[in-house]
């Protein structure tokens, strides 16, 4: 998904996302009691489009999964709801079949796979882990 996608995506989602200044953190998401969601981002911590649209797809994953945590949530709560947002972006930034066919196009650099797909490598890495490319 590109980041244009990313926002259309969350509209026909009906998630609004609101840009503002977060002095703690570079996004949130709150499900409200009426059940609708909300994505609050701080544009200006993201040095990249790949930033951008990690920094949304990441909240906007906890949306789409319905993995919301608290700020002191206990730890295995917290890990629940990271790890099942992760496996959202990883399905719909890089699918595995399409990792598996660059790496048999000899592409196996992290910074080329995420010129590829438009992330950061950071996220190329956490990605490889989940799906158990490395360790």
């Amino acid at each position: 998904m590109t980041l244009k996608q990313l926002y259309d995506y969350a509209e026909e989602n009906d998630i609004n996302i609101d840009n503002f200044s977060l002095p703690d953190a570079k996004a949130c998401c709150v499900a409200l009691p009426n059940g609708d969601m909300r994505i609050g981002i701080d544009v200006s911590h993201a040095k990249s489009t790949a930033e951008e649209k990690e920094l949304l797809g990441h909240e906007l994953a906890h949306c789409m999964k319905n993995a919301f945590h608290y700020l002191h949530s206990p730890p295995c709560v917290r890990s629940k709801a990271e790890h099942r947002a992760l496996c959202w972006e990883a399905e719909n930034f890089m699918p595995k079949q399409d990792l598996v066919e660059l790496f048999r196009a000899g592409i196996t650099e992290m910074w080329e796979i995420a010129e590829y797909f438009e992330v950061t490598e950071s996220f190329v890495i956490r990605v490889c882990k989940l799906y158990g490319f490395i360790t």
